[in-house]
């Protein structure tokens, strides 16, 4: 990681998060531009970015074709599902696709990946409308005062409604080579942080959970972890502001966590208090169902199957 972005680290609190053990080690991101490793192009330098912030995560590229929502559906959607990503990202503008032809398809997906996409540029004067599925989200730039670290709203965004977090522009990424450096911006800079942000808290996620935030949660995440700096709630500049992440040890991740469903083949005779109770079990693991998938709720619990629970946890906390 360069010196040079020590400041924009310390300043939405990812130097803690690093000394507490996340760094995205073991993260996968898909990310929708082509990042050519032996490249300076621009899908390199938002790679690089990401890893400015989340430094042992591997960033693959898959197809978000630009204008071509037949690549994002049949190939990038089953690729996020089937590798079972956790973060994924593109800042292309997606000027002639309605994003809210995807809802559906992008269900699936947000139920342990988080999608973001910037804004766009206002030199483009179009706005991405891939942002306009309800499961993606929008990411607008600022800046960071060099001599006061005052953050400051660039108007190299598009302003729109469907921003909803704020990421820095005028990153340093090393050249291919590693004899260089580059000086990243625009609104693409800004989501490639964002990203990295994100897979830092899906790091911690795994680690203390067991699975991923949902898209909607890790949306949560994120917008009570962020500051304002235009008026108050969320606007048409940075959305709901800057995500400036929390002392990890501080975090209650578990606010977030979302239980999956159950596939229990006998989960209608399981109580409504104890569903929640009975789906975390099964996705950490401690109690299962037998080789019929049942998880016989009303039956009585044998000594065998309290061993198994009991290994199964001291396996978990071990």
């Amino acid at each position: 990681m360069l010196s040079e972005n020590d400041r924009f680290r310390k300043f939405h609190g990812v130097d803690a998060w690093h000394k507490a053990g996340y760094t995205g080690a073991g993260i996968t991101i898909v990310d929708g531009e082509d990042h050519d490793r032996v490249s300076d192009g621009h899908g390199a330098k938002a790679m690089r970015t990401i890893q400015e912030f989340a430094p042992d995560v591997t960033v693959v590229h898959s197809t978000f074709s630009e204008n071509n929502g037949a690549d994002f559906e049949d190939i990038t959607i089953p690729y996020i599902i089937s590798n079972h990503i956790c973060v994924a990202g593109a800042s292309q503008s997606f000027k002639e696709i309605d994003g809210s032809q995807f809802d559906d398809a992008m269900e699936p997906v947000a139920r342990a990946c988080f999608v973001c996409m910037s804004i766009g540029n206002r030199d483009i004067t179009q706005i991405n409308n891939m942002l306009k599925c309800k499961y993606i989200y929008g990411i607008s730039a600022y800046s960071l005062g060099l001599l006061n670290n005052k953050p400051v709203w660039d108007s190299v965004s598009i302003e729109s409604d469907m921003v909803d977090f704020c990421g820095p522009i005028n990153v340093w990424v090393p050249s291919s080579d590693g004899t260089g450096r580059y000086l990243f911006n625009g609104t693409s800079c800004a989501r490639a942080v964002i990203t990295g942000l994100s897979a830092l808290v899906q790091d911690m996620a795994i680690k203390r959970t067991g699975k991923p935030l949902s898209g909607p949660m890790m949306y949560q995440f994120l917008k009570d972890c962020c500051r304002q700096i235009i008026g108050t709630g969320k606007n048409a500049q940075t959305g709901w502001g800057i995500p400036i992440l929390p002392d990890p040890e501080t975090v209650d991740i578990w606010k977030y966590w979302e239980a999956s469903e159950m596939a229990f083949t006998d989960k209608d005779k399981i109580p409504t208090y104890a569903k929640s109770s009975v789906s975390l079990l099964d996705d950490l693991g401690i109690m299962q169902g037998n080789t019929a998938g049942e998880f016989m709720p009303n039956e009585k619990i044998t000594r065998a199957e309290v061993a198994v629970a009991l290994a199964n946890l001291y396996r978990k906390l071990a």
